[in-house]
């Protein structure tokens, strides 16, 4: 198995991929980021915010999304709990 991983690897590094392509097959970080963001960015979120803005927060106070849906998602995840009832009103347009 590890064998073949490491020929796949060959292969892939062979073709006409990114150096970052290339590493990131290489040390696994293939699948998809958590939902709120990686440790790493939302550190960084966290830096930009104290040295440009003065406001001091840790990775656990950031989230990061990919959109307006997964951000309204996560904040009625955050408020609500299991036996809550939430109404959503839908606004065609």
């Amino acid at each position: 198995m590890i064998r073949q991983c490491k020929q796949e690897v060959l292969k892939f590094a062979s073709c006409s991929h990114s150096a970052v392509e290339v590493a990131a097959c290489r040390t696994g970080k293939t699948h998809y980021t958590p939902n709120t963001g990686t440790h790493a960015l939302r550190q960084a979120i966290c830096n930009k915010l104290e040295q440009e803005n003065g406001l001091e927060y840790t990775p656990a106070q950031v989230v990061v999304s990919n959109g307006a849906k997964q951000s309204i998602w996560q904040a009625v995840l955050a408020v609500c709990s299991e036996d809550d009832e939430v109404s959503v009103k839908y606004i065609a347009g």
